[in-house]
């Protein structure tokens, strides 16, 4: 019996005819999926979803559960959307698949580029997600941007700042809703956003806040 490589679930219920669907795949299996789906299930947070579209979560199965690096999951999203079972209609529909770039190589950024597709969106964060995240709640990151840059190994510098800003664990169902709540206060941060892979990589920012923009005006 053929076992899909990943499940896939409504983030919400539409009585509408669907159009096209957006599927969102993370490398985490926390911070970004619990942002997403508070996000995209109350409309007063800010994101205005296009009335014809149906946005859905690609889980990962067990079997997929330790897949952390933005290339795999980009490599198995593409042979998701080239089952025919999944029913995936290239010409209308996108996979968003969320990575940091903080772990790529250059080599896997030159993969990266080499195999993008246009219904396969990059949504990456340097360093990582967690700056998406205080985006949100903060509105000078210059000194926490020292701060990581300065140090040979930063670790946590992102999360400790999280949680001692919100009180909660980055990676939990409270912090999603705090960062989804915080949508339209998070879309101001232009100067983090940064579209181009390559440049990114050696800068502290995001193209978070350009993927959520662009899916809105759809």
């Amino acid at each position: 019996m053929f076992v899909p490589p990943f499940d896939v679930v409504s983030y919400y219920e539409s009585s509408k005819e669907e159009k096209y669907k957006v599927f969102f795949l993370s490398e985490g299996q926390k911070s970004e999926k619990y942002f997403y789906k508070h996000l995209f299930q109350n409309e007063s947070y800010g994101f205005e979803k296009p009335d014809d579209a149906i946005f859905k979560e690609i889980k990962k199965l067990d079997s997929d559960a330790g897949i952390s690096n933005g290339l795999t999951l980009v490599k198995k999203a593409l042979a998701w959307c080239n089952n025919e079972e999944n029913r995936f209609d290239k010409e209308k529909d996108k996979v968003v698949v969320t990575f940091d770039l903080d772990c790529l190589s250059s080599r896997d950024i030159n993969l990266l580029l080499k195999i993008q597709e246009p219904y396969i969106i990059y949504a990456f964060s340097n360093p990582k997600f967690e700056l998406v995240q205080l985006l949100s709640i903060t509105d000078d990151l210059s000194s926490l941007e020292k701060e990581y840059n300065g140090r040979p190994k930063p670790n946590n510098v992102l999360e400790n700042m999280f949680s001692s800003l919100t009180h909660c664990n980055s990676k939990t169902s409270k912090s999603g809703k705090i960062v989804a709540e915080n949508y339209l206060e998070l879309m101001k941060h232009r100067k983090y956003d940064e579209n181009d892979i390559k440049i990114a990589k050696t800068k502290f920012c995001t193209n978070v806040l350009n993927i959520l923009d662009n899916l809105s005006k759809k």
